[in-house]
């Protein structure tokens, strides 16, 4: 086994805790640091068990700070001038042959409907970036209506400049159409490249012997370097770099062996993530080994869904296996406690540690509302849970994360399309002993769900935008980063490569 030494020096490399939360700013130093175990399960592996003790500590803070860390999240309702919420239809048609004036009245909707009754307002740049781009989309169709004639309007060419004058929303759950206005930092890594680690340092292996890692792209390579598995199942390190997906990444390492130094440049490649069959619930053996697969938890699933969460009972008397999450992204989470709860045999087991806040105004309780009867689902809980408020928001909950004990080795495999509520079985998971993850980060669709409907009244258009804000302990904003694995692999070859990682250390 390699030194320890390595991971001590890899401490700053470990991102957040458990797994991995990748962090947005900068944040008061107030807080406390809860453990999650033991792990005595990786004590064969102690270069992995390293790496889990530090991704498991999660920061919590007093509950008198999160009022205020949360407070610059929110969009302060000093005066309320909403409108009338039965301008807000259930349902639209697409408008053809629309007029300036129809389209105009379309646009001061929308922006009435997004500064109520979307959660992330204040998030995604507050007046000062919706109001502008309010202006520029009145002027769009003044110009557009003086070039093409007054009813010149419909609803494609109008969907088309409303997705790329909001572009500068970064939110998983908004959509405009079937468009969803969202960008994903996406895993690059050298593809190929194995380094090592002892007690001197990071090394590559050249002609037989040790060449030393003194930097990756001019910093220390301790920045770049990732816990990652080798086609053999070796723990290895690879240089990984989050970037939007056509980007070009490249990195310069200088190298080290017997006194002479030289550059070696590498392409990071970003790595792959096939598409996956939809699964909600399925179970079956992999090299004798139990592999539960579960790449969705919509309610329109609730057999399957419900199966997976009675026979969670039955996977404590496993050795070890493989939960598959891969491509799940989300739905409700109420089969996530079902399933922690069956699994954990913690019959007083309430939910995660994690936090949200509901926006509560008229425009947030007729959208949330009207989507609940659009989707076919009883809405009575939208009554007391988003009725308007004197502020506009509900009071912040907050719960504090707690220690699962868990003698079984649980590997999960995560990938970037894991977003929402499979984002919270992921802060369900890390409470757990004994949890690895595999993979790559997630989509980071996870802060503001309860997503909603909304049509515009004369063009149709169709938007879906989230009414309540969600955070993890450490109360940050992960859009488009998500949560970073334990070991960083392709997604595509996750699988293949943690029941190599099994049969090499544990069998």
């Amino acid at each position: 086994m390699k030194s320890l030494f390595c991971f001590l020096l890899f401490f700053v490399l470990i991102m957040g805790c458990a797994t991995g939360i990748l962090q947005a700013g900068a944040e008061p130093k107030v807080y406390e640091m809860l453990e999650s175990g033991d792990h005595s399960r990786l004590e064969g592996i102690p270069e992995l068990k390293e790496i889990i003790v530090q991704n498991r500590k999660i920061k919590y803070y007093p509950e008198e700070k999160v009022e205020e860390m949360v407070k610059p999240f929110l969009y302060s309702y000093e005066k309320f001038k909403e409108i009338d919420p039965e301008k807000i239809p259930k349902t639209g048609v697409s408008g053809f042959d629309l007029s300036k004036s129809e389209i105009i009245e379309d646009i001061e909707i929308l922006f009435q409907v997004l500064k109520y009754g979307y959660v992330g307002y204040e998030i995604q740049g507050g007046d000062q970036v919706f109001l502008e781009a309010r202006e520029s989309l009145i002027s769009w169709a003044k110009d557009f209506a003086a070039e093409k004639g007054k009813e010149a309007f419909f609803y494609g060419v109008f969907e088309d400049i409303l997705i790329e004058k909001l572009s500068f929303i970064n939110d998983w759950h908004f959509k405009i159409g079937q468009e969803r206005l969202y960008t994903h930092e996406k895993m690059h890594f050298g593809a190929g490249l194995d380094v090592y680690c002892n007690r001197d340092g990071f090394y590559l292996e050249k002609d037989g012997k040790k060449a030393y890692l003194i930097s990756c792209n001019g910093n220390d390579p301790e920045k770049y370097l990732k816990p990652s598995l080798n086609p053999e199942g070796e723990l290895v390190y690879r240089p990984v770099k989050l970037a939007p997906e056509n980007n070009q990444e490249k990195a310069t390492l200088l190298l080290e062996q017997n006194g002479e130094r030289w550059k070696k440049s590498i392409s990071l490649i970003p790595a792959d993530s096939p598409d996956y069959f939809l699964v909600p619930f399925a179970i079956h053996k992999e090299n004798d080994i139990t592999v539960i697969t579960s790449r969705n938890l919509s309610r329109h699933f609730d057999d399957d869904l419900r199966s997976m969460v009675e026979k969670a009972g039955e996977l404590r008397d496993e050795d070890l296996f493989i939960l598959d999450l891969r491509g799940n992204t989300g739905g409700s989470t109420e089969y996530v406690r079902g399933w922690v709860k069956e699994f954990s045999s913690q019959q007083d087991y309430q939910t995660w540690g994690w936090g949200s806040i509901d926006l509560c105004t008229q425009t947030s309780h007729r959208i949330r509302k009207n989507t609940e009867y659009i989707l076919g689902f009883d809405a009575e809980w939208v009554e007391e849970r988003f009725s308007p408020t004197a502020t506009g928001w509900s009071e912040v909950l907050y719960r504090k994360p707690r220690k699962i004990e868990n003698d079984v080795l649980i590997f999960v495999l995560i990938d970037d399309k894991i977003a929402s509520a499979a984002e919270a079985f992921l802060l369900a998971l890390r409470e757990m002993e004994n949890v690895v993850f595999v993979g790559s980060n997630t989509a980071g669709g996870f802060n503001m769900g309860n997503y909603s409907f909304f049509h515009l009244p004369h063009s149709g258009v169709f938007f879906q935008a989230g009414v309540t804000l969600f955070f993890p302990p450490e109360i940050s904003i992960i859009e488009g980063t998500g949560f970073a694995p334990d070991i960083w692999v392709e997604p595509s070859e996750a699988m293949d490569k943690t029941l190599t990682f099994i049969e090499r250390y544990l069998r």
